[in-house]
């Protein structure tokens, strides 16, 4: 699976900015990349391990419903590897449809961000939220 979320991100970093990406009609999942996060930009504030690696990493998968196979849920699979709690805010892309996800220190969540007809893939930004009073 991981192998399959690396040549995806290569093909997406190919692909032009408005370009409409080709999404698979059921079945594997569509990772989470950089390429279609903007909040994973230069200039956007992360959580980040020891290691300087991203803390929180995202998994999307869209499954079909067992009593009717052409309606899909669309889940999400966070990790937080750091030994803090952080808040993430999980959306469609360019979309207002949002979750909230709490994550506890070294936690793994699974979470149900929509459920569409006919949609066997998806795509889906996510951004951390920080408190007001934490250092920059």
């Amino acid at each position: 699976m991981r192998s399959y979320a690396i040549v995806l991100s290569m093909l997406l970093i190919l692909i032009p900015a408005g370009a409409a990406v080709p999404q698979a009609p059921s079945g594997p999942p569509v990772s989470q990349n950089p390429a279609l996060n903007p909040s994973n930009d230069p200039f956007a504030r992360k959580h980040l391990a020891p290691t300087g690696k991203p803390c929180i990493t995202m998994l999307g998968d869209a499954r079909p419903q067992t009593f009717n196979p052409q309606i899909f849920d669309h889940m999400v699979l966070a990790t937080n590897a750091c030994g803090q709690m952080i808040k993430v805010r999980v959306c469609y892309y360019h979309s207002d449809h949002c979750i909230n996800l709490d994550m506890p220190a070294y936690s793994q969540k699974e979470a149900m961000l929509g459920i569409m007809p006919a949609m066997g893939g998806f795509r889906f930004e996510f951004k951390e939220r920080f408190s007001p009073f934490a250092p920059n």
